[in-house]
């Protein structure tokens, strides 16, 4: 069954780049094949592998998009849902709870009238609309995207809710010095994403518009070993654990300012070098010990040793003032550790 032609001249029309187009055409169509894997002894897992996380079947099709878009929902900004008919092989569905061929033969001239001209409400049928990318994720009528996409229907009924996305001019991809290191997406250059999937990534977004530099080409980044090791503090590989772009995200700003104040030069006494205490019990032992000595030299009224004592006593009185007068100067936090003796450094190998 075709649409009227009424119906089909009023399909959504894409306004975006051939090459950015047929490159969502290929990510709604890479979908639909991960969907005919799910819940297959192989193809599951391998589809859980995919998105980093663990499921029983498909996967929803906004999951798939934050995945692969960085500041996927960074704006807030969108539009009120409106009727629409939408070209299902713009959309990322989801195939839950079975497939096109599972309709009834008898079924299926109905469900396709239904799907192409009813549209109901946002409970029935509602995809969020990333105009600029040119992609649809389903919200709401997940299932029926496979089917009118198997029965080469060219659009469904549905409620639109058009949503923005940064401007190209605004994001900037970080390729690694290495292979082996991470990719990240920088946001006007203050905030960044890790690039999860950074070969796809980085395919959709060449083709939206955003260039590639290196870290160190990028002008009043901060260190790029620092910002790592918070990456994986924060557990950036693994998927966030909400949809807010807040949890996968780093202010490089505050990153800046904390390391600001961590290399700013302080003046410190022994006993304030945290995490590290100060055995005060020792000392004071010590000091006693030191004292009580001198005190019984200086009671014998034998010059030489009253003199002994003397020195005995102001040992003791040292003691306790050094910790007072010492004062080390150096950076708010430095690393303190214990060096290896020279014997366990080197590389040897065994005899």
């Amino acid at each position: 069954m075709e649409m009227e032609p009424s119906q089909t001249d009023k399909v959504l029309q894409q306004d975006i780049a051939p090459r950015l187009e047929k490159i969502i055409l290929d990510i709604c169509s890479l979908k639909l094949d991960h969907d005919r894997n799910s819940r297959k002894i192989l193809g599951q897992p391998y589809i859980d592998d995919w998105m980093g996380s663990f499921n029983t079947c498909s996967y929803g099709g906004d999951s798939f998009l934050r995945l692969i878009v960085p500041f996927l929902l960074w704006e807030e900004e969108e539009s009120e849902p409106y009727k629409a008919y939408v070209d299902p092989r713009y959309v990322l569905g989801s195939s839950v709870n079975g497939f096109p061929e599972s309709i009834k033969e008898d079924d299926i001239a109905a469900r396709i009238e239904k799907y192409s001209s009813k549209f109901g409400s946002t409970d029935n049928v509602y995809y969020c609309w990333f105009r600029r990318l040119g992609v649809f994720s389903a919200i709401e009528g997940k299932h029926r995207v496979a089917f009118m996409r198997h029965h080469n229907q060219p659009a469904i009924a549905a409620w639109v809710s058009e949503k923005q996305y940064p401007d190209p001019s605004r994001l900037l991809i970080i390729e690694p010095d290495r292979e082996d290191d991470d990719w990240f997406c920088l946001l006007d250059g203050r905030y960044l994403q890790l690039l999860r999937r950074p070969q796809v990534s980085k395919l959709i977004l060449n083709a939206y518009g955003v260039e590639v530099a290196r870290w160190d080409n990028v002008p009043e980044l901060p260190n790029k070993e620092a910002v790592r090791s918070i990456v994986y503090k924060k557990r950036f590989h693994h998927p966030p654990s909400s949809r807010k772009e807040s949890d996968r995200t780093l202010d490089l700003q505050s990153i800046k300012t904390q390391l600001e104040e961590d290399n700013e030069i302080v003046q410190r006494k022994v006993y304030e070098l945290e995490p590290l205490r100060l055995q005060w019990s020792r000392i004071v032992k010590n000091a006693l010990i030191s004292s009580a000595i001198g005190g019984m030299f200086l009671l014998t009224g034998i010059d030489i040793l009253k003199e002994i004592g003397l020195m005995f006593v102001g040992g003791a009185l040292g003691l306790i003032t050094s910790m007072e007068l010492i004062t080390l100067t150096g950076p708010r936090r430095a690393e303190i550790y214990k060096r290896k003796p020279l014997s366990q450094s080197k590389n040897t190998r065994p005899g």
